[in-house]
C-alpha cells in the first residue's frame, strides 16, 4: 500500500531507518550529495522547511514516479520488520511493515539538489 504525506522539512533531510533498532548509524553529512547511506540508515536530501512544503510517497513498487529520476538504489537492514521514514527530530513521517531482512530502496526525486517531490519505492527484501 503507498503511503504518503506533505510536510515541511526542519534542515532539509529525511532518514529511512528501522526505528526498532537500536544498532541504527546514521551516515555522515556529504556536502553535495542528495543520498548517503550506512547499512541501516538512508539519508535523503530534500527542499528545507524554509522552503515549504515536500510531499512524499513511499511503499512497494511500482509507485507513480512521472515527472521525477531515479536517484539512488540503497539497501538497509530492517531487523524489526520496520521502515520509517523520520525528519532529524525523530519525529515519525511514514512508516511501513517489511519482511525482517534487507529492504532494496529506490530513491526517485523531482530535482537533484532541492526536491520537493519524493517516492521511496521499497523494492524487494531479502532475509537477513
Amino acid at each position: 500500500m503507498i503511503q504518503n504525506a506533505r510536510l515541511a522539512v526542519p534542515h532539509g533531510i529525511l532518514f529511512l531507518i528501522d526505528p526498532t533498532n537500536v544498532e541504527t548509524i546514521v551516515p555522515e553529512h556529504e556536502s553535495g550529495v542528495l543520498v548517503a547511506s550506512t547499512a541501516t540508515c538512508i539519508a535523503i536530501g530534500t527542499q528545507p522547511d524554509t522552503d515549504g512544503e515536500i510531499a512524499i510517497d513511499i511503499g512497494p513498487g511500482p509507485l507513480p514516479t512521472q515527472g521525477l529520476a531515479k536517484r539512488s538504489t540503497k539497501t538497509i537492514h530492517a531487523p524489526g520488520g520496520t521502515v520509517a521514514l523520520v525528519t532529524s527530530h525523530f519525529q515519525l513521517v511514514l512508516e511501513m511493515a517489511v519482511p525482517p531482512g534487507e529492504a532494496v530502496v529506490v530513491i526517485w526525486t523531482d530535482d537533484p539538489v532541492l526536491p520537493a517531490r519524493n517516492a521511496i519505492e521499497v523494492e524487494e527484501h531479502r532475509p537477513a
